[in-house]
C-alpha cells in the first residue's frame, strides 16, 4: 500500500516515516485538492469535501509530527494572526445570528493557508537536502491537481464547452502553474515544469479570465525589476521566444478548428473600450464601496468587523451604471457574496475588521515585499546557493505575488485551493529566507 493508505487504514501517526513517504505525503496532501469544486451546500458532495479534510489532516499530522521535523520557524506569526482572524470574524458572526454552517464553511480556506504554509516549510525542512525531490513532488501535484479537476468538472457537469467556459475550470494551481514562466527567465526548466506549464496555461486560456493574465504580467514583471541584468541571459529569451511560440501555436490551432476562444478572448480583453465601462469591474467596485462603508459604520464595525458571513452587496452608482450597460434582466443584476467578496483585502476588514483582519493583512503584504528581495537576491547571487535551494525561492516568491496580485480582483480566502497554494508558496518562501540566513551565517562564521 501507498504511505498515505497506509496511514488512513490504522498505521499510527507517531510511526516513523522516511524521507520518501514525507514527501509522497506532502504531494497527495497538495494535489487532491483538484478534486474539490463547489457546490450546493450539504448532501454528498459536503461528505466528499470533509473526506478531503480528513485525508489531508492525517498527511499534515503525519509529517509534522515526524522526530526531523524543526518546529515552523517565523510562520508561528502567520498562524496567530490567522487564529486571531478566524476566531474573531466567528465570534462577531455567532453574536450577529449568522448561519453557523456558513462560518464554519469559510473558516477552512484560511485554515488551510495558515497550514499548508507550515506543511510546505516542515516538508522542505526535513528534506533540506533532497530540495529537488521536492520540487518535482509540486510539479507533479500542480500537474495533477490541473487534471484531475477537469475530470472532475467534466464528470459532474459535463464536456467542457470552450464556447462558454469560465472560472469553473481553474485551480489554485493554475497562478503558480504560469508563474513557472516567470522562474524560466533565470532558472532551468525541468520536463516537468514545462508539462505543468502548458497544463495550466491551456486550462487559463480555456477559462477566458483576465486576473491571470494580470498575476503572471506582475509575476514576469518582479522577476526582470529584482533583476534586470537577466533580460540578456540565455534562458530569458528562449523562455519569451517559446512563451511567444506556444500561444502563435494556439491561436492557429483555435482558428483551425473554429473553437473561437480567440474570439472570446479578444471580446473580453476589450470589452470596457466597447462598452464604455468593464461590468465585472463596475461589479467588483460596487461591492468593495458597500463592504467599505459597512466597515466604517462604527467604532464596532472598524475594530471587530461584520462577521463571516455577513452578506455583501453590490450597490451605488457603479452598480446602477452596470445595469444600464447590461440591462436589468442580466445575470449580472444580482450580485451577492456571503463574507468575503470579489476584492480580497477590504473583505477582510469587513468581515474582521482591524482587530481580527490587521495583522493577517499585514503580513501579506509585508510577504509580498520579502519575496520581492528574496526573489533579487537570488537571481542576482546565482553561484552563491544551490541550484534547487534558488529554485525553491524563486519559485515560491513568483506564487505569493501570483496570489496577492489575484487577490485584489478575487475573493482568494473564498476558495480552498486558491488558499492552499498561497500556503505552499508561503512555506516556499519562510524556507527560503531561513536557508539563507544560514548560509549568511556559516559564510561569516568562516571568514
Amino acid at each position: 500500500m501507498s504511505a498515505p493508505a497506509d496511514i488512513i487504514a490504522g498505521s499510527k501517526l507517531n510511526a516513523p516515516i522516511t524521507d520518501r513517504q514525507v514527501l509522497r505525503l506532502y504531494v497527495v496532501s497538495i494535489a487532491m485538492w483538484g478534486l474539490d469544486f463547489r457546490a450546493a451546500p450539504g448532501g454528498v458532495v459536503a461528505m466528499f469535501q470533509g473526506l478531503l479534510l480528513l485525508v489531508y489532516s492525517v498527511c499534515f499530522l503525519k509529517i509534522t509530527r515526524a522526530k526531523r521535523s524543526p518546529g515552523v520557524g517565523r510562520l508561528w506569526l502567520l498562524l496567530a494572526a490567522a487564529v486571531l482572524f478566524m476566531i474573531d470574524s466567528s465570534i462577531v458572526g455567532l453574536i450577529n445570528d449568522q448561519p453557523l454552517y456558513l462560518i464554519v464553511v469559510r473558516l477552512v480556506p484560511v485554515a488551510l493557508y495558515a497550514a499548508t504554509s507550515i506543511l510546505t516549510y516542515v516538508t522542505l525542512s526535513i528534506l533540506r537536502e533532497d530540495t529537488p525531490a521536492f520540487l518535482d513532488g509540486l510539479r507533479l501535484a500542480c500537474i495533477v491537481a490541473g487534471i484531475t479537476h477537469l475530470v472532475v468538472i467534466s464528470l459532474s457537469r459535463g464536456p467542457i464547452d470552450l464556447s462558454t467556459s469560465r472560472f469553473e475550470v481553474l485551480t489554485g494551481a493554475v497562478i503558480p502553474g504560469l508563474g513557472i514562466l516567470a522562474v524560466a527567465l533565470s532558472q532551468r526548466l525541468s520536463k516537468l515544469d514545462v508539462l505543468a506549464v502548458l497544463l495550466n496555461l491551456a486550462i487559463a486560456l480555456v477559462s477566458v479570465t483576465r486576473l491571470l493574465i494580470v498575476a503572471l504580467g506582475v509575476q514576469i514583471a518582479t522577476a526582470f525589476f529584482a533583476c534586470p541584468a537577466i533580460i540578456i541571459r540565455r534562458t530569458a529569451l528562449r523562455s519569451l521566444f517559446a512563451v511567444g511560440a506556444i500561444l502563435m501555436a494556439i491561436m492557429t490551432l483555435d482558428f483551425a478548428a473554429g473553437t473561437g476562444l480567440t474570439a472570446r478572448w479578444i471580446e473580453r480583453l476589450f470589452l470596457a473600450h466597447k462598452l464604455g465601462s468593464d461590468p465585472s469591474g463596475l461589479d467588483r467596485l460596487a461591492e468593495t464601496h458597500y463592504m467599505w462603508d459597512k466597515f466604517t459604520s462604527s467604532i464596532q464595525t472598524i475594530v471587530f468587523g461584520n462577521g463571516l458571513a455577513a452578506v455583501t452587496s453590490a450597490v451605488g452608482r457603479e452598480s446602477a451604471r452596470r445595469n444600464l450597460l447590461v440591462g436589468e434582466n442580466s445575470r449580472l443584476h444580482v450580485f451577492h457574496s456571503i463574507g468575503i467578496g470579489h476584492e480580497n483585502y477590504i473583505s477582510v476588514l469587513f468581515v474582521a475588521g482591524l482587530l481580527g483582519g490587521g495583522a493577517i493583512l499585514f503580513l501579506m503584504f509585508l510577504n509580498a515585499i520579502q519575496s520581492v528581495a528574496v526573489i533579487g537576491k537570488l537571481e542576482r547571487q546565482p553561484s552563491v546557493y544551490r541550484v534547487a535551494d534558488a529554485h525553491v525561492g524563486i519559485w515560491g516568491g513568483l506564487i505569493v505575488l501570483g496570489m496577492l496580485t489575484g487577490g485584489f480582483l478575487a475573493g482568494t480566502f473564498d476558495h480552498r485551493d486558491e488558499c492552499l497554494w498561497l500556503g505552499v508558496g508561503t512555506g516556499m518562501l519562510y524556507w527560503a529566507r531561513e536557508m539563507m540566513r544560514t548560509a549568511a551565517a556559516s559564510s561569516a562564521a568562516g571568514k
